[in-house]
């Protein structure tokens, strides 16, 4: 069932975000050209690139509405009295819909390098940046005494951790403000807020108490281990805060649900 959840998020979304990537690549096309042209053809290039970048950053701020709008829309409004029918548990929903944001984030980052990859495209050029990168790995992995490969596995993954407790951040934030009955919007701004301050402060709490404590060991310390601990100790936080923002959510999804009824005749 989950499966199919995220079968018509990714439908009810994709509509928005795929005319969006069509346009954005189409006009990293138009500039590509419009770079070689004559000075006379000066304004209708800049124009071409100011309207891509409104569509690169535009992208972006969608799939932020998006993600707020499809939780908050679907379960916490009279929409939810229909998803709630379905035989499907209140932790499905909120999986199937932080799967489907995760990833229109990260095709939205892809969709990004490709077309700054076919604006900036040159055959010169792309042959002295693969000779840079390629100098950049070699220095990061003598320097880190490792595969460089293992750090950018870590990268990822401590990126993907990160970006799931962001969203959940913003589905305990918007579930908490619709416990009120009234000014929804405001609690949930309040309460995104205060969730975020206290994830802040503990965090800065745990970090420090881990540094005094790893401190006494610094005989086991090298500089392979202290990249790796580093990485690992912050995909463990935000795994563990976004672990606890999913609780919250779906906790009140379970027990406390208060439907907006505004929209019942």
């Amino acid at each position: 069932m989950l499966a199919k959840l995220m079968k018509y998020e990714l439908k009810a979304t994709g509509r928005v975000f795929l005319p969006l990537y069509i346009a954005l690549l189409v006009l990293a096309i138009i500039n590509r050209f419009m770079v070689n042209l004559p000075t006379s053809w000066k304004i209708p290039a800049v124009i071409s690139l100011i309207i891509y970048a409104v569509i690169l950053v535009g992208m972006f701020v969608i799939a932020l509405v998006m993600t707020i709008q499809r939780f908050n829309k679907n379960l916490l409004t009279v929409e939810g009295y229909l998803m709630f029918t379905l035989p499907v548990k209140p932790w499905q929903h909120i999986v199937s819909k932080l799967l489907v944001a995760m990833f229109w984030v990260v095709v939205s980052t892809a969709i990004t390098f490709i077309s700054g990859f076919i604006i900036a495209y040159r055959a010169k050029n792309m042959a002295m940046i693969i000779k840079d990168i390629n100098t950049l790995l070699l220095w990061l992995s003598d320097r880190w005494t490792s595969s460089f490969f293992v750090y950018f596995v870590e990268f990822l993954i401590g990126v993907l951790v990160i970006l799931a407790a962001m969203i959940l951040l913003l589905y305990a934030s918007i579930a908490i403000g619709h416990l009120f009955s009234r000014h929804r919007i405001l609690a949930s701004i309040a309460a995104f807020i205060v969730l975020n301050t206290l994830t802040e402060i503990l965090n800065a709490i745990v970090t420090m108490i881990a540094g005094r404590f790893y401190h006494g060991f610094a005989f086991m310390r090298t500089l392979q281990f202290d990249n790796h601990l580093i990485i690992w100790a912050n995909i463990l936080l935000a795994a563990v805060f976004g672990a606890i923002f999913f609780a919250i959510s779906n906790r009140i999804l379970n027990r406390h649900l208060n439907l907006d009824r505004r929209a019942i005749p």
